[in-house]
């Protein structure tokens, strides 16, 4: 089965549960279920007390649905919902998002849930993103389920490039970065504590979806790092692949831990698989949305040479000291014009 078709229930739902929806415009279920309102989705409420949410049909339970749904969002707190994952999964549910933390990140209580959820979709093959995570954004279809402001109205929609983050923040600030220089997003994915689908799975359906041409990755670690990297080496040939990764210094390792559960590699090693299978990388979420939006629009260089054109002298010579700097980033020359240039210009 390919990607797209595995993680179709997940990206394109026909139908919509969201699992803690509520009449309450301060919580996450209302958030998310009045964003879910312009998917295009048949919504279906699930609430164990009220009769309506914002105008539409509730349900108790997830069993009591008129239909199956293709994608449950769960919204309520991390003790609840494995039951409830488990009743997706009975009820012939195809993916799940959950957002609750309470999870691996907390320690051995918490990564005993992760086991359980990991046994659910071993059972039953419901595919799960998260938990602690913000979920998707597709600004082409109107499908979002963040549920923090993230200048989704600014976002030019119908762009090319997806954004895969495992820190909901990280993610959030980069889009309100995006929609402040007019970013085309299109799709934005929240692994959160990525139990099941990982930065390789959504990096695998990128690669098979058209429409991208550009992959943006915050990882704090990265699950079966030689598995991403032979994947990447083959669609870096075809797609530009960002990496900001965090957890470069022994502190920042140590704080990737308490977020979200995870070990990070180290840092040497990480900068030196990258440069060997074609990854490039960033070190802030500014220039992880700078160097995507560039290479989304931009054809590749044939060479390191480069020309500037700039109306303000001191800007000019920042660059070209930058380009010419002796520990560069990339290994940029500062072109030399000849004549018959010079005179055209």
């Amino acid at each position: 089965m390919t990607k797209t078709k595995q993680l179709k229930p997940l990206f394109y739902p026909k139908s919509i549960a969201v699992i803690g929806a509520t009449n309450k415009k301060d919580k996450i279920g209302h958030i998310i279920f009045s964003r879910l309102k312009h998917s295009g989705a048949r919504l279906f409420p699930v609430h164990p007390k009220e009769a309506e949410i914002m105008g539409v049909p509730a349900y108790p339970t997830i069993e009591s649905l008129p239909e199956k749904v293709d994608l449950a969002i769960t919204t309520i707190s991390a003790d609840k919902t494995v039951s409830v994952i488990k009743a997706c999964a009975v009820h012939g549910v195809k993916a799940a998002i959950i957002v609750a933390s309470g999870f691996g990140e907390i320690g051995e209580e918490g990564k005993k849930l992760e086991k359980e959820l990991k046994v659910i979709h071993d059972e039953y093959g419901l595919e799960i993103l998260g938990p602690n995570t913000l979920g998707i954004f597709l600004p082409e279809t109107g499908l979002d389920t963040i549920f923090v402001e993230h200048g989704d109205k600014a976002l030019a929609g119908g762009g090319s490039v997806a954004f895969i983050t495992q820190s909901g923040s990280v993610g959030t600030e980069a889009l309100g970065v995006a929609s402040n220089t007019g970013y085309g997003m299109r799709a934005f994915v929240g692994l959160g504590n990525k139990i099941l689908l990982n930065e390789t799975d959504f990096l695998e359906y990128f690669h098979e979806d058209k429409k991208v041409n550009c992959i943006a990755i915050y990882a704090e670690s990265i699950d079966d790092g030689k598995v991403f990297l032979e994947k990447a080496k083959v669609i870096a040939q075809k797609k530009a692949i960002i990496v900001l990764k965090a957890g470069r210094s022994a502190a920042g390792q140590h704080a990737v831990s308490s977020h979200t559960g995870k070990l990070a590699g180290s840092d040497r090693v990480v900068n030196g698989a990258f440069h060997q299978y074609g990854i490039q990388r960033a070190f802030d979420e500014e220039e992880i949305c700078d160097a995507s939006k560039t290479l989304s629009m931009l054809p590749l260089p044939e060479g390191n040479r480069v020309a500037v054109i700039t109306a303000a002298g001191g800007y000019g010579v920042m660059c070209t000291d930058y380009i010419e700097q002796k520990y560069p980033r990339a290994d940029l020359k500062m072109a030399e014009l000849d004549k018959n240039t010079r005179e055209k210009i």
